[in-house]
């Protein structure tokens, strides 16, 4: 899918916590990704999508489920059910604004006493990869003959490994861990 990473994070987590929240005794969280190609059929049904290949993202869990009568406002900002100071009311709109930009929709079943599936669609984007030489076959390999090579780093760790990678190249090396080490050696 075309997304930001980060947003498509948040839209998990958003429905993740609303769903933990939803079972304050326990219960179930089934989160589900899978390949769907929308026909103009169910694009039609669903509102907000087009025909083509989606990714769909199911979250459902056995909650408290969600009341018919507010069923339509839960994507409303400001809008909650939660006791103050326990919710902002921008979790569900955050995540169908972050949704609608990637192209996609998502849609609530919810049954009280239940339980609610959010289904996410977001349309996939096809990736061509082309082959691409490794870069060991592309690359040009200098080997050493026993030159020396005078390595200066305040990070030892960054010292021990060039001394390691350089001395297996064939090179003699000396290392230092600052200038004034450097001019001692």
């Amino acid at each position: 899918v075309r997304g930001d990473p980060t947003e498509l994070s948040q839209v998990l987590m958003n429905l993740a916590i609303n769903a933990r929240d939803a079972m304050p005794t326990g219960g179930r969280l089934d989160i589900e990704v899978r390949n769907l190609d929308i026909d103009s059929a169910l694009a039609e049904r669903k509102g907000n999508l087009k025909p083509g290949p989606h990714v769909l993202l199911t979250i459902a869990d056995t909650g408290e489920g969600i009341p018919a009568n507010i069923l339509d406002r839960i994507f409303d900002p400001f809008f909650t059910t939660k006791p103050q100071g326990k919710g902002t009311g921008l979790g569900l709109a955050t995540t169908l604004g972050i949704v609608r930009s990637c192209g996609g929709d998502v849609n609530v079943y919810s049954e009280l006493g239940s339980g609610s599936t959010f289904s996410i669609y977001i349309p996939s984007i096809k990736i061509v990869v082309e082959e691409v030489a490794s870069v060991t076959e592309s690359a040009e390999y200098i080997e050493g003959n026993g030159e020396t090579i005078l390595v200066v780093d305040d990070e030892a760790l960054i010292v021990e490994t060039a001394r390691e990678t350089l001395g297996f190249a064939g090179y003699r090396v000396m290392t230092a861990s600052d200038g004034a080490d450097c001019l001692a050696t």
